[in-house]
Parts: structure tokens; C-alpha cells; sequence
């Protein structure tokens, strides 16, 4: 619905949209108006001037290693980073480098990539202690998150005999 909302304002509006591009560099006065925009686009270097303003979308930055450090360290215990070629936090130094702040840094979204059977969904995930941390049928980024940030990575799913299923690939 909020894809909806925002396509139909954009249609509406004189704005042209480039899509396919990855901004390089903002141009901006003295007084730090942005004016306009370096992009890049297959290999094509373009200059956009810009009337009333420029709106950059931009992913993360779970491929830098410097900004995961100062950000968000945990993180960096991910030995798989699931990441469009863009999270290399270059949207988010544009933005900061024309005045923007930003806020969050520290928080990420880590998938525990648990697809066991379904009805082992009534099973329970404890800690290295035993305690159990976090619902289990939440969405597998808090589950990461709950397993990884907060567990020192480690998780055990227990079950009893009623409900145990093995999975299909064990077979």
C-alpha cells in the first residue's frame, strides 16, 4: 500500500524518475541547496540538474567492514551477508557528506535461516543456558537478531518426541 501511496504521488508530480542509475556525487551552493547530481548508469557517466530537489533511496551498508565497525560490530560475526551490490553504505556518506544525519546506524537485520518443518514450530529456542530468548515463530530477522546479537550466536531448538519431525534431507 505504501508502494501504491508513493507511485501514484510520483505520477502525479512533474518529476522525472532515473531509475538504474547509482549517484556518484551531489552538487550543492554555498548554502548547501542541492542543485543536481552525478550518476552513473551502464557504464555512462551523466550530470542531472535538479529544480526542486533530489531523492535518493539507497541500501545499507552490510558490505563495508569500516562502517559495520563503527556502527554496528556484531554484525560483522556474520559469516554470510545477504547484500544488493549497492549496501556498500555509499548512499548513506552521500547524503550524510550534504548536511543529512542519520539515526539507527547500529541496528541490522540478521536471518537465522531456519526451515525446519513446520510443526517443529511448536519447539522451543534456548540458549547456551537453556533459557529460551525469543518466540519462535517470529520472523527469521528477529530470530537472527535474537540468536547472533544477543546469544553470542548460538541457539538449540528442543523438542520432544511428539512433535519431532526429521527433515526431508536427512532422510
Amino acid at each position: 500500500l505504501l508502494m501504491q501511496k508513493l507511485c501514484a504521488a510520483v505520477d502525479a508530480s512533474p518529476a522525472r524518475v532515473a531509475a538504474d542509475h547509482r549517484c556518484t556525487a551531489l552538487y550543492q551552493d554555498h548554502q548547501g541547496r542541492i542543485h543536481g547530481v552525478a550518476a552513473e548508469s551502464f557504464g555512462e557517466e551523466r550530470r542531472i540538474r535538479a529544480r526542486q530537489g533530489v531523492v535518493i533511496t539507497t541500501g545499507g551498508f552490510v558490505l563495508n567492514d569500516d562502517m559495520l565497525l563503527k556502527h554496528a560490530p556484531l554484525a560483522l560475526r556474520c559469516g554470510m551477508r545477504v547484500a544488493a551490490t549497492g549496501d556498500d553504505g555509499s548512499g548513506i556518506r552521500l547524503g550524510v557528506a550534504a548536511g543529512g544525519a542519520t539515526i539507527h546506524m547500529d541496528s541490522v537485520s540478521i536471518s537465522l535461516p531456519i526451515t525446519q518443518p513446520w510443526g517443529l514450530k511448536r519447539g522451543i529456542l534456548v540458549n547456551q543456558q537453556g533459557q529460551r530468548f525469543v518466540n519462535e515463530d517470529t520472523y527469521y530477522g528477529r530470530l537472527g537478531e535474537a540468536a547472533l546479537l544477543h546469544n553470542d550466536g548460538r541457539s538449540y531448538m528442543v523438542v520432544d518426541h511428539g512433535i519431532f519431525e526429521k527433515p526431508e534431507y536427512m532422510e
